[in-house]
């Protein structure tokens, strides 16, 4: 058995992964030093496995972390997340509210792993029309890029009530 904690961890993934992780690992000249991710598709997964939308995006976000883990990793030291552009807000009001929720849910967990960000040094910024999300999100938004906002050795932008049509409107 091999005794490198790295190794440990990554042993509940599938064989693909390991082997891509271990493959990157491999040569840093491959890898992208900034990535970006656009949450797409949570609602049409939740439909194929028959689950209600809000298990969707909570199964989106879940590997979301999981990539985010293997960013810290593999040394990709900046990633952007466009989470929610304001076109969302032409969705259901039950799945705004619900989004909204899982936002607030997810930036409170994110604060209780202050060693974790800590350690790593992540910096958390977000962008977007703050005026558009409702004040305890602001609230927790503020709580959390102030926490991080010395950290220097990674970050991670977080896209929230972001479009171009809205800030070319804006300007």
């Amino acid at each position: 058995p091999n005794s490198n904690p790295s190794s440990r961890r990554h042993m509940g993934l599938p064989w693909w992964k390991r082997r891509l992780l271990w493959a990157l690992k491999g040569d840093a000249s491959l890898l992208p030093s900034h990535i970006a991710i656009i949450m797409d598709g949570n609602r049409r997964f939740a439909r194929k496995k028959h689950l209600g939308t809000g298990e969707g995006h909570r199964s989106g976000f879940n590997k979301l972390h999981e990539t985010l883990e293997m960013c810290l990793e593999l040394g990709i030291r900046h990633v952007t997340v466009y989470a929610f552009s304001v076109d969302n807000f032409n969705r259901s009001a039950e799945e705004v509210e619900d989004l909204m929720d899982l936002a607030q849910e997810k930036l409170s967990d994110v604060m209780w792993q202050r060693d974790f960000l800590q350690a790593n040094e992540v910096q958390i910024r977000v962008a977007g029309d703050m005026s558009l999300l409702r004040p305890s999100l602001r609230a927790a938004v503020e709580q959390l890029t102030q926490a991080t906002q010395h950290h220097s050795k990674a970050i991670l932008t977080v896209c929230l009530a972001y479009g171009s049509r809205h800030e070319m409107h804006e300007a």
